[in-house]
């Protein structure tokens, strides 16, 4: 079992945004989640999954939450106009709009295949 710093138990340790939270707890969230293509093994006890069929279907449900996630936030965050981020977010939401967009769309389309195929897999 993988220990975090503190010795810990992973499996027992579940992580919380508070008031003390530092810079380099959000840079190793940041890099965790959103710089790497399956976030779902960063999990403690779920690299064990990386090339099974349930790790896939895992991974794969996870990355929608976290697209999911993250339009519910970005939606939050721009329609709350907090003074200081109001133009960073909304020039943000300009040049990166179109992008995600893209993403939802092809992430909804490809659920929609990978949905008749299991139907099709479940009916035989």
């Amino acid at each position: 079992m993988r220990k975090n710093l503190n010795e810990q138990d992973v499996s027992t340790v579940q992580e919380k945004w508070t008031d003390d939270s530092n810079l380099l707890q959000v840079l190793v969230s940041i890099q965790g989640l959103i710089l790497n293509s399956e976030p779902y093994y960063n999990e403690a006890g779920y690299e064990g999954h990386r090339g099974t069929a349930e790790g896939k279907k895992n991974s794969r449900c996870y990355n929608e939450m976290v697209l999911l996630r993250l339009v519910q936030h970005m939606t939050m965050f721009v329609t709350t106009k907090h003074p200081t981020f109001t133009e960073f977010s909304l020039d943000y939401c300009r040049k990166h709009l179109p992008l995600l967009v893209r993403r939802v769309r092809s992430l909804l389309d490809w659920a929609k295949q990978s949905y008749k195929e299991s139907d099709r897999v479940t009916e035989k």
